[in-house]
C-alpha cells in the first residue's frame, strides 16, 4: 500500500493558513515568534509555508506562544476548506 504524501495536502494546508491566520490575529510577525520561541528566525515560516512539518508538541508550543487556544485552533484546522 503506497503511503499519502502528508506535505501540501488538505490538512496540511489548513494548518498552515488556520496557523497563519491565528499568528496575524494575534499580533505577531513570523520573527517575533519564532524568536519568543526561541527557535530559528525562519522556523515560523517554513511551518506556515509548508516546508517543515509541525508534530503535536510544535503546535501546542506554538499555539500557546500565541496566546490563543490549541483545542480552538485545531477545530479551526478540522473545519477549514478552501
Amino acid at each position: 500500500m503506497a503511503r499519502k504524501p502528508t506535505l501540501r495536502n488538505r490538512r496540511h494546508l489548513a494548518m498552515q493558513r488556520v496557523l497563519r491566520a491565528t499568528r496575524v490575529e494575534r499580533g505577531y510577525k513570523q520573527r517575533e515568534l519564532s524568536e519568543k520561541l526561541g527557535r530559528a528566525s525562519n522556523y515560523v515560516t517554513l511551518i506556515e509555508t509548508g516546508q517543515r512539518r509541525c508534530d503535536i508538541p510544535e503546535f501546542f508550543e506554538l499555539v500557546e506562544a500565541i496566546g490563543a487556544d490549541p483545542v480552538a485552533v485545531f477545530t479551526r484546522i478540522a473545519q477549514w476548506s478552501p
